[in-house]
């Protein structure tokens, strides 16, 4: 019996989101945020989360997209999502 409570704790709560439900839950508080401030942390909220199911190669074309777009280099930019895409 013992065993079973172990394996239900380490299988974590019931309720937990997939990471797609919470993706899914990002969006939707996003469609619905209040003012800016709360979007653009949802925003945030959702990179991460987005971030952290990429592999460490897409991470890296992504980084490299936004730091391009930071620095005013929309075609390189362009090419680093594409690769990201392919």
């Amino acid at each position: 019996m013992r065993w079973l409570l172990v394996a239900m704790l380490m299988a974590g709560p019931a309720w937990a989101e997939t990471p797609a439900e919470h993706l899914d839950s990002l969006l939707d508080q996003l469609r619905t945020a209040p003012n800016e401030d709360e979007a653009a942390t949802l925003e945030q909220q959702l990179l991460t989360a987005w971030l952290d199911q990429a592999t460490p190669a897409l991470r890296l074309l992504l980084v490299r997209g936004t730091r391009e777009l930071n620095e005013n280099n929309p075609s390189a930019a362009f090419d680093s999502f594409d690769a990201v895409l392919d």
